[in-house]
């Protein structure tokens, strides 16, 4: 029978404790990445005419950065349309990496900064005549401490209806109604489903309307606008009136002696005869 060494076998029984303890140090490193928060924007027909999702997202205090982070959009979408990392209140585009799975496309980036940004299109937004339908779906993936819900409402739309529902609509800056809900937690690997319907009867784009509204009612107060009614201060009145009073006698002026001047010329002094 072989004989192991001491020596031998206290290494091989520290290898073996290595490889079982590596993957589990793995998975709770991967594990314990949350979201402070997630804003979830929907907004249909914005400026394209399918539908405009944007992830907004806190990524949690207790996250070690920089840390790699994978988040799933639909396939359907393609490629995002944005991945960035808000940089001194400025998004900065960041380089990622795709992977089709299924149903979804995988978007894997380094994040250095707790605040990112996901943009892409999803043109899985229903059309039929004037009724629009669309469902999202947050296939879970991280946990999220606070889950927030925009829903803008497009322009000329009609009969917004929301499930479940997350409330009445506001007026939001850019002159739309938007539907806003704090949904709340999800646990890791919880999905969270909505389902929009409206009517629409026409394809114009929101985007479009709102560079020729504007922003409020016209009115004499408005910053930049000239009022049609002067009100003139007294003073600047009698300071007029005293410049035209100057005007008119230079002008008094120079017509008396232009006409003293025409006389002399023309009467010169007689020559006297000689007798």
């Amino acid at each position: 029978m072989l004989k192991v060494s001491p020596n031998r076998q206290f290494v091989i029984s520290l290898l073996l404790l290595i490889l079982l303890i590596t993957p589990t140090a793995a998975q709770a490193q991967v594990t314990s990445v949350s979201l402070s928060s997630l804003e979830v924007d929907l907004w249909p027909e914005y400026d394209e005419p399918d539908m405009l999702v944007i992830y907004k997202i806190t990524l949690a205090s207790d996250v070690s950065l920089p840390t790699s982070l994978t988040f799933k959009i639909p396939a359907a979408a393609g490629s995002p349309h944005a991945v960035a990392e808000l940089q001194v209140d400025t998004l900065v585009n960041i380089t990622y990496t795709e992977r089709l799975e299924g149903d979804w496309n995988l978007i894997t980036f380094t994040a250095t900064v707790p605040e990112l940004w996901i943009e892409y299109y999803d043109p899985a937004l229903e059309k039929t005549g004037d009724t629009r339908q669309y469902s999202f779906v947050w296939p879970g993936g991280y946990a999220v401490n606070s889950l927030i819900v925009d829903v803008q409402q497009p322009w000329n739309a009609q009969n917004m209806r929301i499930s479940p529902s997350i409330g009445t609509g506001q007026t939001g800056s850019d002159t739309l109604t938007h539907y806003i809900a704090q949904v709340g937690s999800l646990e890791e690997g919880q999905s969270f489903n909505l389902e929009i319907m409206y009517e629409k009867p026409d394809d114009v784009l929101s985007a479009e309307m709102i560079k020729v509204q504007p922003a409020e009612p016209l009115t004499e107060d408005t910053s930049g606008r000239v009022s049609s009614t002067l009100n003139i201060p007294n003073d600047l009145i009698w300071l007029g009136l005293l410049g035209i009073l100057g005007l008119g006698l230079i002008i008094g002026g120079a017509v008396w002696y232009f006409r003293s001047s025409q006389k002399e010329t023309a009467a010169p002094p007689r020559r006297r005869r000689s007798p």
